[in-house]
C-alpha cells in the first residue's frame, strides 16, 4: 500500500506526467467511489477542514452546527477572509467535488469556473451544479484552459501539493490574473515548501498580505470526524491518508510538525 507520501504528499516519484496520471487515477476512482454511495453530499467537500480553538478566527459568516461538512465549509469561510468576491471572475484550481466553487458562487456571489484533472470529479460537478450559474473544465493546474489576464480571484484549496511543479502552478497563477487580484492558496506543505512559495511570490510582483499557520485548528476538525469503520474499525489506509484522519500519516505529519497547513492571501501588484 502506497504512503501518503507517494500517494497524496510533496515527494513523488517518476516524471511529472506519470504523477499526474497517477494522481488522475487516484481522484477519478475515488470521485466513482463516493458517487456510488447513498447519503454522501458531505464529499463534496473533501480538505480536511477547520475548527474553532478560540484563535484568530478571520471568516465573515457562521457555519450551524450539525450541517454535514461544516469544518469544511469553514475552511473556505477562513480562506476567503475580508476578500470582496462579489461579482468577481474566480478560477478554482483543483476543484474536486465541487462543494467549494459552489459556496464561493451561492455564498460570495463569485463567478466560478472549476478546474480539476479528474474528468470523473468535473462530471459529477456539472450535473451536481447544474442549476448553478457555475462551469466547470477539465484541466492541468500547471497549464490552466484560461485566457492572459483574465480573471480577479484564483482560489486553492487543499490540492497544491500533489503538483509536480509548483513554480509552473505559481507562474500560471500570476498569468491569468489581472493586476490587483488576489491568490488565496491553503494547503498542507513542508516549512520548506512554504519558503519557496513566498520567495516566489515576492519576485513575481505579488504582495503576501496573509501568511497564517492553522494547523492546529486543521487537526482539531479531522479529531472531530465521524468515522464510518469497518469490521476492524479502521478504513483503508489509503483513504484514511487521503482524508487525513487520525492515527493516518498525514495526520501525524501535521502533528510533528513535518508539514504546516497554512492561508496565504496574495494580490498582485497594479
Amino acid at each position: 500500500m502506497e504512503s501518503y507520501m507517494e500517494s497524496r504528499g510533496d515527494v513523488k516519484n517518476g516524471s511529472g506526467a506519470e504523477v499526474k496520471e497517477k494522481y488522475r487515477q487516484l481522484y477519478d476512482g475515488l470521485s466513482k467511489h463516493f458517487s456510488s454511495i447513498r447519503g454522501t453530499d458531505y464529499s463534496n467537500f473533501l480538505n480536511f477542514g477547520y475548527k474553532c480553538i478560540g484563535g484568530l478566527d478571520e471568516a465573515r459568516f457562521n457555519v450551524p452546527d450539525g450541517i454535514p461538512g461544516g469544518d469544511s465549509i469553514r475552511l473556505v469561510y477562513e480562506l476567503v477572509g475580508s476578500v470582496e468576491l462579489e461579482g468577481r471572475a474566480l478560477v478554482d484550481v483543483g476543484c474536486g467535488r465541487g462543494g467549494p466553487a459552489a459556496l464561493l458562487s451561492q455564498r460570495f456571489g463569485a463567478d466560478v469556473l472549476g478546474v480539476d484533472l479528474s474528468p470523473e470529479a468535473v462530471s459529477y460537478c456539472r450535473k451536481a451544479n447544474a442549476d448553478l450559474p457555475i462551469r466547470f473544465e477539465v484541466g492541468d493546474a500547471e497549464a490552466l484552459p484560461v485566457a492572459d489576464s483574465s480573471v480577479d480571484v484564483v482560489t486553492n484549496i487543499e490540492s497544491s501539493h500533489t503538483y509536480p511543479n509548483m513554480p509552473a502552478f505559481l507562474s500560471e497563477v500570476r498569468r491569468i490574473l489581472r493586476p490587483g487580484g488576489w491568490f488565496l492558496h491553503t494547503d498542507m506543505l513542508s516549512a520548506y515548501r512554504w519558503v519557496e512559495i513566498r520567495k516566489f511570490l515576492d519576485e513575481n510582483g505579488f504582495v503576501l498580505e496573509t501568511d497564517r499557520e492553522i494547523t492546529e485548528s486543521v487537526l482539531a476538525s479531522r479529531d472531530a470526524v465521524r468515522r464510518y469503520r469497518g469490521g476492524n474499525g479502521r478504513m483503508h489506509p489509503m483513504l484514511e491518508n487521503i482524508l487525513g484522519l487520525p492515527g493516518s500519516e498525514i495526520y501525524e505529519l501535521m502533528k510533528d510538525g513535518t508539514c504546516e497547513y497554512r492561508i496565504f492571501r496574495s494580490r498582485l501588484k497594479s
